[in-house]
């Protein structure tokens, strides 16, 4: 939970840089709106207008640590996605290699490898 006027540095400021080195979610305080308004741009799972009240506190909280898990599981699972991509591609360019040197078709590479590359090399 960051204000957005803080001694000696903007709150602001300190988001980007949390978002971008550190990758820490964040939410805002604040007495200005417009200055919400930029929070949300910069990527904040939630914000306040001061003053605030316990009611208002805690369901915030709660919600942008929801929020902040689902981002996580995504990134993960973006992750995940681009590590089969890239092992896929690797298989499809062993897969195309061995059809070119043993000139056989993708069906029987793929149905038996072995089988297919015996029966190549006679």
């Amino acid at each position: 939970m960051l204000s957005v006027h803080l001694s000696g540095i903007s709150g602001l400021a300190l988001a980007a840089w949390l978002k971008e080195t550190l990758n820490v979610p964040f939410m805002f305080f604040s007495d200005r709106v417009d200055a919400l308004g930029e929070a949300a741009r910069l990527g904040a799972l939630g914000s306040l207008l001061k003053p605030m009240e316990i009611q208002q506190v805690l369901p915030a909280i709660y919600t942008a640590l929801v929020r902040a898990g689902e981002i996580r599981r995504l990134r993960q699972v973006e992750l995940d996605l681009s590590r089969a991509l890239k092992n896929s591609r690797s298989l499809s360019m062993a897969i195309g290699l061995l059809m070119q040197r043993f000139e056989i078709s993708a069906d029987h590479t793929l149905m038996r490898p072995c089988a297919a590359i015996a029966a190549a090399t006679g």
